[in-house]
């Protein structure tokens, strides 16, 4: 039988790579880019308190940022060469969503 403990050296485990170091909010990676200014933050964090909305749908929902500087910003973040990459995610995401929610 074999055992579940698990094999220690005696040092503490290293810290998981996507937690170290902190990664970005989209709100700071937006306004770093120039997508959005602090005061469209400020409004769109104002609503989406409101309506429980994902921030990234309640600032294209205000004319704040389109999808596409979304999907640039994303990709550029985590290292894809083509945005057209997050676009199908995306597309296939919200599809899912929309399928879910459907009766």
């Amino acid at each position: 039988m074999m055992s579940t403990k698990p094999i220690t050296d005696g040092k503490a485990p290293e810290p998981h790579p996507r937690t170290t170091p902190k990664r970005k909010q989209l709100a700071d990676l937006l306004l770093e880019a120039g997508v959005i200014s602090p005061e469209h933050l400020a409004a769109a964090e104002a609503e989406r308190e409101r309506t429980g909305s994902d921030l990234g749908r309640v600032l294209v929902d205000l004319g704040f940022a389109r999808k596409e500087e979304l999907r640039a910003v994303l990709a550029e973040t985590i290292g894809w060469e083509s945005v057209d990459e997050v676009m199908r995610v995306s597309e296939t995401i919200e599809r899912m969503t929309v399928e879910r929610a459907s009766p």
